[in-house]
């Protein structure tokens, strides 16, 4: 399992493809933060907001970057879909808890 979630998160630096996803949480973070009027709680709620996009949008990138061959292969060397699946969504929470 370690080592399928270490092959998934070097597929996903390698692509790049986590860049628009946390530039734009970046983003939105700035502008959301850059006022410091009114009650934090809607700026929670916003930030929480954008982390929920930025995050749906970075696992449809991770599941996406291969395939149909390819994913054959990672799902054949996992030992089966549970595992492979099991491994794309480590990787996923991974990838957003930061």
């Amino acid at each position: 399992m370690i080592a399928l979630v270490r092959y998934l998160f070097t597929v996903l630096l390698l692509s790049q493809r986590y860049l628009a996803p946390v530039l734009l949480f970046t983003g939105l973070l700035a502008v959301l933060t850059s006022n410091d009027s009114g009650p934090l709680t809607a700026t929670y709620g916003s930030a929480a907001g954008a982390m929920l996009v930025c995050s749906v949008w970075l696992t449809m990138a991770l599941v996406g970057l291969e395939d149909r061959a390819h994913r054959s292969v990672v799902v054949v060397n996992a030992g089966g879909h549970p595992r492979a699946l099991a491994g794309w969504v480590v990787t996923a929470v991974l990838a957003c808890l930061p």
